[in-house]
C-alpha cells in the first residue's frame, strides 16, 4: 500500500485565477490496482484531515481503519 501525505504540499496557497481553492483531491485514474491512502486537508472551512483510499475492500475496512488510527496517533 502506498501512503501519501498531501496536507503540506501547498495546493491551498495557490491562486488558480479565481482565488484559493475550496477543495483539493487527486484526480481519478485507471490505475486502481495499487491500494493507496492519501492524507488531505478537508474542504474549507472544516478542520482536521480527510482520508482518501483506493482498493480497500469492505471486509478489510475495520482492520485498515485501526491501522490508520495507530499511524495517525504516531504523527501527533
Amino acid at each position: 500500500m502506498a501512503v501519501s501525505d498531501w496536507r503540506q504540499v501547498g495546493f491551498f496557497e495557490v491562486n488558480y485565477g479565481w482565488g484559493e481553492p475550496i477543495h483539493v483531491v487527486p484526480l481519478p485514474d485507471d490505475n486502481n490496482f495499487l491500494a493507496s491512502c492519501f492524507y488531505l486537508l478537508p474542504p474549507k472551512p472544516k478542520q482536521g484531515v480527510r482520508l482518501m483510499t483506493r482498493c480497500v475492500e469492505m471486509e478489510h475496512l475495520p482492520a485498515f481503519s485501526e491501522e490508520i488510527m495507530k499511524f495517525a496517533a504516531d504523527l501527533a
